[in-house]
């Protein structure tokens, strides 16, 4: 249905020396991508908000827009900074004895204007294609976890904004 080689990677606003970040007060930079998915048919149901999970309305859309929907999302960098650090943890050890390695990261006030900048760009492109429905990008403003899965590399690339677009 698709090949990656569809998507499309927006590197304008990452290490172009041409973008100035100063009247954003950030440091660092963003990536935005954009592109169909490539998951195989059953791991991918770009189906609008409010579509039933399971059952006759759901195939109805799975059907209308599995052809017709796209990501736009973004990635943003991580500058090191005194409150992101790995010690040794005090109290958990492996199997021989040794403290385990312990991570202390959150994202500070820079990348949280990195990212209230990269959901406006997100949401520019995505509005400009003129989708029937769209979900507009918000930066992400609660803490960082390590639960659900992001593209994150900790010293450089948190999941800023994402965005779909839904054409008819």
């Amino acid at each position: 249905m698709n090949a990656g080689g569809s998507n499309i990677s927006i590197d304008d606003f990452n290490t172009n020396w041409d973008f100035d970040r100063g009247p954003h007060d950030f440091v660092g930079g963003i990536t935005i991508g954009a592109g169909f998915n490539t998951d195989l048919p059953i791991g991918y149901r770009p189906v609008p908000a409010g579509t039933p999970q399971w059952g006759k309305a759901w195939k109805a859309a799975t059907k209308k827009y599995y052809q017709a929907a796209m990501n736009v999302g973004s990635s943003g960098s991580v500058m090191a900074n005194r409150y992101n650090y790995f010690d040794l943890d005090p109290t958990y050890r492996n199997a021989f004895g040794q403290p385990l390695m312990r991570m202390t990261f959150d994202y500070q006030e820079n990348e949280h204007k990195q990212g209230r900048y990269a959901a406006e760009m997100v949401n520019t492109i995505a509005r400009s294609m003129k989708p029937t429905i769209l979900n507009e990008a918000s930066a992400r403003t609660d803490p960082w976890s390590v639960v659900p899965y992001q593209s994150t590399h900790n010293t450089g690339a948190p999941s800023w904004a994402r965005t779909r677009a839904t054409a008819r």
